[in-house]
């Protein structure tokens, strides 16, 4: 694999802070991903807490705080935080070399997202990602989401799961990608080809657009393709979390159509 220099690696951590995270799931993703620092663990009812939990907290030398209710508030404002919250500092970010497969003709899926801001949605694409097998989620360096509680609770433990890599220049990333072999796959309501139809490479970078201005002209230049889901008045258009699990499932389905030969 060709060696590129694709995103400010490491830059937006240092803007990025430490942070609370909170929900069952992301703290016990953050627990066993080892290369999450961990500072602080917090619970109303730590004996309350699963023994999973607690023995991999004893594993880590933490130990679960117990605090009053009312700084569950203070540190999560209106956050379902489940009962257990970790103070944890962002995730170094890898260089996409470090997280695609070791051998170029293998399958690799990475998901792009165009300014999308919504924590929300980008932790479930995060999540959707992980469970279909996706590399990485790459995002612009400006106009988009950083690590936050919000964000881990949304993408509930994908984000110690799947990386997220942001790019200062995503027109000249997704060039760069495409010397390694990716097609770079748009997804636009007003496509011409349904994304059924469409046999899909090997390896392929998803690009989606923020909801309601989709694509920016530079971006769609860049993608080798368009395609768009097959939606039915009068829901023509899905959320873009929605469509990237929809659009997912599809590359996964053909994956192992194409690996059971």
């Amino acid at each position: 694999m060709q060696k590129h220099h694709r995103s400010n690696h490491g830059a937006d951590n240092h803007r990025s802070k430490e942070y609370w995270m909170y929900g069952t799931h992301a703290v016990q993703s953050a627990l066993f991903n080892q290369k999450r620092t961990i500072k602080r663990l917090a619970s109303t009812h730590p004996a309350h807490l699963p023994t999973l939990f607690t023995a991999q907290a004893r594993k880590r030398r933490l130990t679960i705080e117990q605090i009053d209710a009312s700084l569950l508030q203070k540190y999560a404002p209106g956050a379902v935080t489940q009962d257990i919250l970790a103070l944890v500092a962002p995730l170094t970010e890898p260089a996409i070399e470090e997280i695609l497969p070791i051998d170029d003709s293998a399958p690799a899926t990475l998901i792009i997202l165009d300014q999308v801001t919504d924590p929300q949605n980008v932790g479930a694409i995060m999540r959707s990602g992980a469970a279909f097998g996706a590399a990485a989620v790459v995002l612009t360096d400006h106009h988009s989401v950083s690590e936050s509680g919000a964000l881990a609770k949304a993408a509930s433990g994908a984000l110690d799961t799947i990386a997220m890599v942001k790019a200062t220049n995503l027109s000249q990333f997704m060039d760069q990608i495409k010397k390694d072999g990716f097609w770079c796959m748009g997804l636009s309501h007003d496509a011409k080809d349904t994304i059924g139809t469409v046999k899909l490479p090997a390896k392929i970078a998803l690009v989606f657009g923020a909801e309601g201005p989709g694509l920016r002209r530079l971006t769609r230049d860049q993608c080798d393709f368009m395609v768009h889901l097959p939606t039915l008045p009068p829901i023509d258009q899905l959320n873009v979390s929605n469509a990237a699990a929809v659009t997912l499932y599809e590359v996964r389905r053909q994956q192992l159509l194409l690996a059971a030969k």
